[in-house]
């Protein structure tokens, strides 16, 4: 990381950084379009470092966070043979939501999951993110698939359940604590459960 004279308790860097964050958010909600962790990187230094600074700050900071953050990730045990299993006998995709598609991708390859992946759709990529219907569309053009025979499984209410089943595919949401207010059959306790799920196409 480029040194500059910046001094910055590990609070406030997080307070600047969650405010930056949280006004990004706001924006996101309200045009229903994704942002970058380079944007988030480049408003945090707006604030933080109104000088000049040498243009590959932005792109080391937001990469440095993002290692850290994902260095105490941790793979369930189980989820590799399962969608090997899965993968198989259907066609298997990610949709997910990310301001960084290299974090997604590295923990793909990391886990194991990847290989067995026929697309990887994500938010900062596509450019809108879940719940908007066209990131599914575009998960369902590149795997080849029609939406009403196509299972996506997830853990946001809002992102996931009703943003999939709005674009018209049948949903199942991890809800271990049935907190959710949809059918029995919607719900699972955990993604490992989908293998058995009388839901599944095929």
């Amino acid at each position: 990381m480029l040194q500059l004279d910046i001094v910055l308790s590990y609070d406030e860097f997080l307070l600047h950084w969650v405010a930056v964050s949280e006004t990004l958010d706001g924006w996101s909600r309200q045009t229903g379009r994704e942002f970058s962790m380079q944007l988030v990187a480049v408003e945090f230094l707006a604030e933080v470092c109104p000088r000049p600074y040498p243009r590959e700050l932005p792109t080391e900071l937001w990469q440095s966070y993002v290692a850290e953050w994902g260095a105490a990730v941790q793979y369930l045990p189980g989820a590799r043979e399962m969608v090997a299993d899965l993968a198989g006998r259907l066609r298997v995709g990610v949709v997910t939501n990310t301001h960084a598609a290299s974090l997604v991708q590295e923990h793909l390859t990391r886990s194991g999951i990847a290989p067995h992946l026929g697309v990887v759709v994500t938010s900062v990529d596509h450019g809108r993110p879940k719940p908007h219907p066209s990131i599914f569309a575009a998960a369902l053009e590149r795997l080849g698939c029609d939406a009403a025979t196509t299972l996506f499984v997830g853990d946001s209410l809002v992102a996931d359940y009703q943003g999939d089943r709005g674009a018209g595919l049948p949903a199942l949401l991890i809800d271990p604590s049935g907190a959710a207010a949809i059918p029995a059959a919607d719900r699972i306790a955990s993604v490992l459960d989908v293998r058995a799920h009388r839901g599944l196409p095929g």
